[in-house]
């Protein structure tokens, strides 16, 4: 209201806040713009200056780049190493961002990661899709900003492999499955190309991680089913004609893999991979049952506060169809992955927007405005009290991980680089102010007003810290240095000993050798005079040792120190190449 001193009236010229109902009250168009708009603010910083991160990212991209300069578009290859455990699609879709960018750009490892990045965009702007056929437009949008704002949404995009895209192909396929069951619960039936559409997303994402799209959405559809105690409706989905529309995508690069491979693919895909992960902890991440329950309160920040606390109402509301399609959707993946032994926290992002939505949802319909004891002792009996203690354990469980996100912040500058970089302290500060809004708004029974705070925090903090302070860790990017030492020096070929980062071959070169001990890196040199090799401190004596038993004079040429995530360790890598002659007889000479 305006108020002057004979009145009070409306105030018509104000301009109107920009809100999820405001905004969708506005063209059709203007809510998936603003959530493209959005997309792009949190996923890009870092987009194209974090380097190549080890070790699945690293793999990926070396394997396409060896497919690009090999024109072979059928096998997969790590350096002369056959890579058979995921199916090739992604490395086609890299391909062809590598072919429209790399080129143009010195073939950076950002090309790579455009199928990702797409692949987020995408899931985010389906998301709003499908929150929108379910509930409303500004419930949909609420959840699908939730979901761009997550910490792993942002892992991934950044990221170039297989799981970005995958997720866009289940959240199409989930769309495509939520528009045949709601029309099958209205009495109607859906048209075929629905179900022709979810078919062939499913297809794409079987050539991009073989079954797990399809296990995502059969699980749901028969949970749907089996809740309901009717399945009738799953014949709307067209099973016999999708499951050859399945086999029409899938089957022709399946065959010709198991040519080249001679059985070989289907041995470590299946076998090693899949099953391996099923039943045992595959490279070093096994985790039991809880991991992702656990790691939720990291991974689905900053709105994980909010997700737990919507619990107790969506569960009460379960019987609506389109709250049991959701719950359909999250419940019984996240068992089975629990079950999984290997454990990887992006493993459940293709249930997220599930959560995303019913955490929008219960927010928007009253569900978290009585979460906290503000204002009165409130119920007093003994579920009343229980249910306190769960809600106030888990603000106290987000705040925890939530001061752990910004310590790591803090501190991750001064223990690799040995100084506090500013943008940490930027992107700490703002998820500390994240944790004081959200203990704020949970004591005085406002939630709702969190929410658009948490989406702003995120943008500061990400954009802070994947955005600046990551690619300017000097420490943190031990082959980046590696790569520019070797560079310097101008040698075609390089060995590494005692650093066998995957990110390495990628920056030096395809023929750069992982000879792992100091001993074979001396022999390497031996065979190689005009190479240079890096050896890792751990490893220097073994190889003087193997060079001066040969009677080769070497010379240190570079140090490079930093920390190696992948193993958890620091390490100093001294660069040494065969001495010139004026060098080795100086060395000579000053042993007399």
């Amino acid at each position: 209201m305006c108020t002057t001193n004979t009145e009070t009236r409306p105030c018509r010229n104000l301009p109107r806040p920009l809100t999820p109902d405001s905004l969708c009250a506005k063209h059709p168009l203007v809510p998936y713009l603003a959530l493209l708009a959005l997309a792009l603010v949190l996923l890009l910083p870092g987009f194209f200056t974090l380097p190549p991160m080890d070790r699945d990212e690293s793999r990926f991209v070396q394997a396409t780049r060896q497919m690009v300069d090999s024109g072979d578009y059928i096998d997969i290859r790590f350096q002369d190493q056959a890579r058979h455990k995921k199916p090739v699609g992604i490395y086609w879709l890299q391909a062809l961002s590598v072919r429209a960018f790399g080129s143009a750009w010195g073939n950076p490892v950002w090309p790579y990661r455009v199928p990702s990045l797409l692949g987020t965009v995408g899931a985010v702007l389906v998301c709003f899709a499908i929150g929108k056929r379910l509930f409303d437009a500004p419930t949909a949008f609420l959840g699908a900003a939730f979901l761009a704002a997550s910490l792993v949404v942002n892992l991934e995009a950044r990221t170039g492999k297989t799981d970005a895209f995958m997720f866009l192909t289940i959240v199409v396929a989930q769309a495509c499955l939520a528009r045949i069951y709601l029309a099958a619960e209205g009495g109607g039936k859906a048209g075929l190309g629905w179900a022709i559409a979810m078919w062939a997303a499913l297809g794409v994402g079987g050539l991009i991680k073989g079954p797990i799209p399809l296990m995502i959405t059969g699980l749901t559809a028969l949970t749907l089913a089996g809740w309901q105690r009717k399945g009738g409706w799953l014949l709307h989905l067209r099973p016999l004609r999708g499951i050859l529309l399945m086999a029409l995508l899938v089957t022709p690069w399946l065959i010709a893999i198991h040519q080249v491979s001679g059985g070989a693919f289907f041995v470590e895909s299946v076998q090693d991979d899949l099953l391996g992960k099923v039943a045992s902890g595959s490279n070093s991440h096994a985790a039991p049952p809880g991991y992702y329950l656990l790691t939720f309160f990291v991974f689905f920040w900053p709105a994980s506060l909010l997700a737990g606390l919507a619990i107790p109402w969506v569960w009460r509301h379960r019987d609506q169809p389109e709250i049991r399609f959701c719950l359909a959707w999250l419940l019984p993946n996240w068992l089975v992955f629990e079950l999984f032994v290997t454990k990887l926290p992006h493993y459940v992002m293709p249930t997220y927007p599930a959560v995303a939505l019913l955490t929008a949802l219960a927010l928007r319909r009253g569900g978290l405005a009585a979460v906290a004891p503000a204002g009165g002792p409130g119920p007093t009996g003994r579920k009343a009290r229980f249910g306190r203690f769960l809600r106030s354990l888990w603000l106290w469980l987000w705040l925890f991980f939530t001061a752990a996100i910004g310590g790591l912040f803090f501190a991750v500058s001064p223990v690799v680089d040995r100084v506090l970089h500013p943008a940490g302290v930027f992107a700490g500060v703002a998820v500390l102010t994240a944790g004081l809004i959200g203990w704020g708004a949970f004591r005085h029974r406002d939630l709702g007003t969190a929410a658009p705070r948490f989406v702003a925090i995120a943008i500061l903090a990400y954009g802070m810290g994947f955005g600046v302070l990551m690619p300017n860790l000097e420490g943190f990017w031990v082959s980046r240095r590696l790569a520019a030492e070797f560079d310097r020096l101008g040698t075609v070929r390089a060995a590494l000993a005692g650093y066998q980062e995957p990110s390495a071959v990628f920056l030096i070169g395809t023929e750069t050798m992982l000879t792992g001990y100091g001993e074979p890196a001396g022999q390497w040199l031996i065979e190689n005079p005009g190479g240079a090799v890096a050896v890792d401190r751990r490893q220097k004596d073994d190889f003087l040792a193997a060079v001066e038993l040969a009677g080769l004079p070497v010379e240190a040429r570079a140090v490079v120190d930093g920390f190696n995530y992948s193993k958890g360790q620091f390490v100093e890598m001294t660069v040494y190449t065969v001495a010139s002659d004026d060098e080795s007889a100086a060395t000579q000479s000053s042993s007399f």
